[in-house]
């Protein structure tokens, strides 16, 4: 039995030494493993030589997009400009003075829907008040023709009305100088003012029961001049 010892014992250290070796292999390959990965972590090339591979090996970092941050601002600006423009657009679609009750362009309240019917019937009988007037009478005449009526203004309570109104389109004023103008237009409108009240009784019989605001009469000096100028081209 002892002679068959080393035998056996001899075959057990051959066993070992070839486990041995294989668990070496393995550790070697595990530390290569390991030094690439940790080396592509750390971000730069590393060559490996020696024990850890035999002949080395190159480790390559891999790419890494440095536009990241250029496409997060690129993106960030595209949201900002997207909302400053449906802001400007939203503030632009607003009127222009904030209130839709006013005139863009006198400034003033605008009219009702009761103002300017009350407007439209007032004009009509105003109109038709001077012609019946001016048949019998020449107070409101200047040279055989009656003065033009530009429109009539009624206040928000329907009790008021103002009456524009002009020097006769058919007289030439072009030959007449400013001043001659001037005193035929002060002269009729202190007509109107003592002699009116025929034109409101008038007024007030045509638009029968119904209420007729108080008239009072306005001169339209300039808008005279400007009117004559276009009909006598």
């Amino acid at each position: 039995m002892t002679i068959f010892r080393p035998l056996i014992t001899w075959r057990g250290y051959g066993c070992h030494s070839k486990v041995t070796q294989a668990c070496r292999r393995s550790t070697s390959d595990q530390k290569r493993r390991v030094a690439t990965v940790s080396a592509a972590g750390r971000g730069f090339d590393e060559r490996i030589n020696g024990g850890l591979g035999g002949e080395g090996c190159d480790v390559v970092r891999p790419p890494v997009n440095n536009n990241i941050k250029l496409e997060a601002i690129k993106a960030a600006g595209v949201k900002q400009l997207h909302n400053f423009t449906q802001d400007l657009t939203q503030r632009s679609s607003q009127p222009l003075f904030g209130d839709e009750d006013y005139d863009p362009v006198t400034g003033r309240p605008k009219l009702s829907i009761a103002q300017k019917q009350e407007a439209s019937r007032l004009e009509t009988a105003v109109v038709e008040s001077f012609v019946h007037y001016s048949s019998k009478h020449t107070t409101f005449s200047i040279k055989g023709h009656v003065i033009d009526i530009l429109g009539v203004d009624v206040s928000q309570d329907l009790r008021a009305a103002k009456v524009y109104w002009c020097l006769p389109l058919n007289l030439d004023l072009d030959k007449l100088p400013h001043s001659k103008v001037d005193q035929l237009i002060r002269q009729m409108q202190q007509l109107l003012e003592e002699k009116g009240g025929h034109i409101q009784g008038s007024v007030h019989t045509r638009l029968g029961s119904h209420y007729t605001p108080r008239l009072s009469f306005c001169p339209g000096e300039h808008i005279s001049r400007d009117l004559s100028k276009r009909f006598t081209i």
